[in-house]
């Protein structure tokens, strides 16, 4: 039984994995996940200054939903960021 423990050797380590694309591709996703947002909050804002000029009595109800979509981009950023 001793001699049997003795002849086992150790298992060879595995090899390193190969370096991922995953640090090259993550500056420019971050940069075009921006670009997007800032796109989408321009242009939401644009909506509603051409909403409210048609019909300024709605005011409120314009901000709150430009408000409620401003929050769904931050729940978003989140929950791809984490």
């Amino acid at each position: 039984m001793l001699m049997a423990a003795s002849t086992v050797s150790a298992a060879d380590a595995p090899a390193p994995s190969p370096t991922s694309d995953a640090t090259t591709l993550f500056v420019p996703t971050v940069i075009a996940s921006f670009v997007a947002l800032a796109f989408g909050l321009f242009f939401s804002k644009f909506m509603i200054y051409i909403l409210m000029y048609i019909d300024s009595s709605h005011y409120n109800f314009y901000m709150l939903i430009w408000i409620l979509v401003r929050l769904c981009n931050i729940i978003v950023i989140f929950v791809m960021y984490g």
